[in-house]
């Protein structure tokens, strides 16, 4: 398997800026991506905000409202106990 094109990685890379900036606009109003309740889409996105960035790096340095989110799903005690034999939020 070759190296991704460096267009597609550029392409890429925008992309998720966008929809990093779209959450943490959304996140800056409500604690969880539905409201202010923990629902399935807090389960689903905390993925993509954690583990998927281990294959494709990005920086959350400037999205405060991402990594409070991100420390409030890793206080969970849900989360906690399903990290015993899994792995850590990344933040």
């Amino acid at each position: 398997v070759g190296a991704i094109n460096s267009d597609v990685m550029d392409a890429l890379t925008g992309r998720l800026d966008v929809t990093h900036h779209l959450i943490e606009e959304r996140l800056g109003r409500v604690d969880y991506f539905a409201g202010n309740t923990f629902t399935a889409a807090d389960i689903m996105n905390v993925f993509a905000l954690t583990t998927m960035r281990v294959f494709i790096p990005f920086d959350l340095t400037d999205f405060p409202n991402i990594r409070a989110y991100l420390n409030r799903i890793g206080t969970r005690a849900a989360y906690q106990q399903a990290i015993k034999t899994g792995e850590k939020i990344v933040i």
